[in-house]
């Protein structure tokens, strides 16, 4: 029961991490689509940021070049991607380490068991 439990911990954090990392992600390519000049408002509205993952700069732009973008506008998403996508790990490494330091203080509760002062847990034998 243990290990299942764990097991399940482990697969939320996961995902909890992830959907927060893709969670800043987007709001930092929104901000920086908007901040950038090098990009016109109509490629920015064309764009569905709401959809965005981590791609890579070389993912991005063979996908920009099959557009009919011209090449500062391919080259200028290119630099938002990469300054979002730093960004996001930046700011969620971040929030994780807070959340790990937080974690420290209920788990300072714990018992402190030495390997050799383990508990048995078997049964205790029925007296009779």
């Amino acid at each position: 029961m243990r290990g299942a439990t764990q097991n399940l911990a482990s697969a939320v954090g996961t995902a909890l991490a992830g959907a927060l990392l893709v969670a800043i992600l987007v709001l930092s390519l929104g901000r920086a689509a908007m901040e950038h000049p090098e990009l016109p408002d109509d490629v920015v509205q064309e764009l569905d940021l709401t959809d965005a993952s981590f791609m890579s700069n070389d993912q991005l732009a063979s996908a920009l070049h099959d557009t009919s973008l011209p090449e500062e506008t391919v080259a200028a998403a290119i630099e938002v991607n990469e300054q979002a996508r730093l960004e996001a790990l930046r700011r969620g490494l971040l929030i994780y380490a807070g959340v790990a330091l937080l974690a420290m203080f209920p788990a300072s509760r714990l018992p402190q068991y030495r390997p050799h002062e383990v508990p048995d847990p078997s049964p205790m034998p029925e007296r009779e």
